[in-house]
């Protein structure tokens, strides 16, 4: 059973917190370089990369990328204008 795009990541994003996601799922093009993605076949990937997120630097590390992702700097009047003017287009 596989979410394709789970809200729960990008909820956690929302809040800061580092992820481990499959890689069986829609995100995996988008945030390659903010969540840890392994392949769910694989016991000793899963391991290594809870091992790493686990890591305090290695934390800090994800943290200061989850930062940087361009929708978790938006406001809810950013969302709002982008749809007023998706209306008016049409």
């Amino acid at each position: 059973f596989s979410e394709i795009t789970p809200n729960s990541v990008t909820d956690a994003l929302l809040l800061g917190v580092p992820v481990l996601c499959t890689q069986e799922t829609a995100l995996f093009e988008k945030f390659q370089n903010e969540v840890l993605f392994f392949d769910p076949l694989h016991d000793e990937e899963l391991r290594g990369k809870l091992k790493y997120i686990l890591n305090p630097s290695h934390r800090a590390e994800l943290q200061q990328k989850i930062r940087s992702v361009a929708f978790l700097q938006r406001s809810w009047e950013d969302a709002a204008g982008e749809w007023l003017d998706l209306f008016e287009e049409i």
